[in-house]
């Protein structure tokens, strides 16, 4: 189901061919919105006779957005008069909301005819239904974020709001965003809090409305996030330009609720953090964990967005005993298509209640489907929805830790005992050393099949050898140079080591991650691929674990793999990843067929080969 059409796309169409600039245009439409907003406030209060104006009444005459429609003033100045009201009202109104908007706006828009289009189209906004058009504004933002014109990374509206529901805020809750960005977060927990309570006082509204705080280090997202809450009727709110990480004037602030999904991208050279922060570490997504764990009251409840290197990269082993200790709860992996199209990092969810002490068991979910198409454009709704059986799980999960019936839910899970004898060291190796939060790595238990009884260690049945050679270094030679492409390629030289019956498997980052090939002979290896040979002390029929691991491709690529934004399986891992035991006779079997198929699969390419080469000889 493809976006459907914002109210905000005709405005942008009648900007496009003056103000191509996404950001430009955004920051226009806003202004004039809220440039409109004060002199319809300010209207209500001169009707009210109210004492406390927003702009005074000779300068409301003068600068009223009615004018900007006024056929009789010339388009070239009621342009001006635009320009010189948002001055006019900056320098004058007390009011700091609207100040933060119009601080250093800038109007590049120069073109008179343009301008009165532009007019009109804001016209059409309803500002008397601020719901409708809040929601529309906040989908005009999306489609920024989604298209990287924002260059945010955008969290999807279902993930944010799921993330709302399960860590469940209440009325009397203080609320931070300390990366707010639009203020996503912060309106989804708006509206699940009034939802949530029918019967809400003006006072109260009012009450937890201030208690909605946002931080972010740019100031134009500092306003969009302002502009996106008082559409959502948040009138009082709390948003600032500040940076938590660097800047520690509002350290001791806490907060019964943080919820936040900060960027991962550390500028070069790191980040230097103040000096309140115990981590030795420049990585943003981790000192943005100790700031939550730091920040939520003794009661308090969050979660946040993290990418995979945090529950699993042992450079925050000791984050992750942080973590167990401060209620962490729940470790939800999304998908790697989860933030397409602006970008495709591996990432999780960290749930945090500090009410549940002393707690070892953690539950593990993983996220296959989330009701939207995978692909690079995810606008196209699927039935498959995993988010609304994760949400049933976790709320069973908090009311009973001890006796969670998960086989009541149709999404895969586990629950992980972290206590000094929970980790068991023959399922997970060198994970259990490493503290490992990784759902796949729990769910699976290092293996292709964690409920057969019957496996085997990779590495103890198969030795294991990296490919030697930069995929770019082919050159003429009687030699095959395999790399993760299909394509053929040669080299002079050949590995000794590796000459005869192999396995070789793309274990670099890239397309080809997983794909399994078979060669016998002389041959080298890509370095990113690793390849595999039958060990001496083992009998093993390599056709048959040939397509084994052709079979269970994406599976070794989910369990194995490691990475953020590019996924690689190392050695370690390789090795470690546990598999399929069979009977020699049960491989050699199978092993038989895999080998004749394949040699009619052989003689079938090179027939082909030969009718493409006789119908070439056709063409003169």
């Amino acid at each position: 189901m493809a976006r459907r059409n914002s109210k905000f796309d005709s405005i942008r169409n009648t900007l496009l061919s003056k103000v191509t600039n996404p950001l430009q245009q955004l920051e226009l439409i806003t202004v004039a919105i809220i440039y409109k907003l004060i002199f319809i406030e300010n209207d209500q209060l001169i009707r009210l006779s109210s004492k406390s104006l927003l702009v005074s009444q000779e300068s409301s005459e003068k600068y009223h957005w009615d004018n900007l429609s006024d056929n009789s003033i010339s388009g070239p100045d009621k342009l001006l008069l635009f320009k010189e009201g948002i001055k006019y009202l900056y320098e004058n109104i007390e009011d700091k909301y609207f100040r933060t908007v119009l601080n250093n706006a800038e109007i590049p828009l120069d073109d008179p005819e343009t301008f009165n289009k532009f007019v009109k189209e804001v016209n059409k906004l309803n500002l008397d239904h601020p719901e409708a058009l809040g929601d529309a504004y906040e989908e005009l933002l999306s489609t920024l974020r989604t298209s990287g014109d924002l260059g945010q990374f955008r969290t999807p509206r279902h993930l944010i709001d799921f993330i709302v529901e399960v860590v469940g805020p209440n009325k009397t809750d203080s609320i931070l965003d300390p990366a707010c960005g639009t203020a996503g977060f912060l309106i989804s927990s708006y509206k699940f809090i009034k939802e949530n309570n029918s019967e809400l006082s003006a006072s109260e509204v009012k009450k937890f409305t201030e208690s909605l705080t946002g931080y972010d280090i740019e100031l134009g997202m500092v306003k969009l996030a302002s502009v996106n809450l008082r559409l959502h009727q948040i009138k009082t709110q709390q948003i600032f330009e500040y940076d938590p990480l660097t800047k520690d004037t509002r350290w001791d602030d806490k907060f019964d609720v943080v919820l936040a999904n900060p960027p991962f991208m550390t500028p070069k050279g790191g980040i230097v953090p103040h000096g309140k922060y115990s981590l030795d570490t420049k990585r943003v997504e981790a000192l943005f964990v100790e700031y939550i764990l730091r920040h939520l009251n003794p009661s308090g409840k969050g979660a946040i967005i993290v990418p995979d290197g945090i529950v699993n990269n042992k450079s925050f082993i000791e984050l992750r005993k942080e973590m167990l200790s401060n209620g962490l709860y729940c470790v939800v992996s999304l998908h790697e298509y989860s933030f397409k199209p602006y970008a495709g990092a591996k990432t999780c969810i960290l749930f945090f209640d500090k009410t549940i002490e002393n707690n070892q068991n953690i539950l593990h979910i993983e996220i296959e489907n989330d009701g939207f198409k995978k692909g690079v454009n995810r606008d196209i709704k699927i039935k498959e929805n995993d988010l609304l059986d994760a949400k049933s799980l976790v709320e069973d999960f908090k009311n009973n830790i001890e006796n969670t019936n998960l086989s009541k839910f149709k999404i895969n899970s586990k629950i992980q005992d972290y206590s000094s004898e929970g980790l068991d060291i023959k399922k997970l190796y060198h994970h259990k050393n490493n503290l490992t939060l990784c759902p796949y790595t729990i769910i699976y238990e290092n293996s292709l099949d964690p409920n057969s009884k019957n496996l085997i260690r990779l590495g103890d049945v198969f030795d294991i050898h990296k490919g030697t050679l930069q995929s770019t270094k082919s050159e003429p030679g009687e030699y095959r140079f395999i790399t993760a492409s299909s394509d053929k390629f040669y080299h002079e030289n050949y590995d000794e080591k590796l000459t005869g019956p192999s396995i070789i498997i793309a274990t670099g980052a890239g397309g080809s991650l997983g794909k399994v090939q078979f060669f016998n002979g002389k041959f080298i290896a890509s370095d990113l691929c690793h390849v595999l040979k039958q060990k001496s002390n083992t009998e093993v029929d390599l056709y048959f674990y040939f397509y084994y691991f052709k079979k269970y491709k994406s599976l070794i690529e989910k369990v194995a793999a490691k990475g953020v934004s590019k996924r690689a399986i190392n050695q370690t891992n390789l090795a470690n990843l546990r598999i399929h035991a069979f009977s020699l006779e049960e491989q050699q079997r199978v092993g038989k067929i895999v080998k004749d198929n394949l040699e009619k699969l052989d003689s079938l390419n090179q027939s082909i080969k030969a009718i493409e080469d006789e119908t070439l000889k056709l063409i003169l």
